[in-house]
């Protein structure tokens, strides 16, 4: 099963805050779509990812925000 939200218009750190709470609902291997249009949200996903975790898929710059995978770790 997956999951999207969408934190655009929410500055980080909230926008990772969302994101992390959705991801403690979720079980591992699971996937999640977040879209978020913060200018700190490219290094503050990665850096949640990295001391989580949970596996950056991809990172995207879709030019009005930012579209992030996410595979739930452990």
């Amino acid at each position: 099963m997956s999951k999207k939200i969408d934190v655009k218009g929410t500055a980080c750190p909230m926008a990772v805050m969302q994101t992390m709470k959705v991801l403690k609902s979720m079980e591992k291997d699971e996937i999640l779509e977040v879209h978020s249009d913060d200018v700190a949200f490219e290094a503050n996903i990665r850096s949640m990812c990295s001391n989580t975790g949970h596996i950056l898929f991809s990172l995207e710059n879709k030019v009005t925000y930012w579209e992030a995978i996410i595979k739930k770790g452990t």
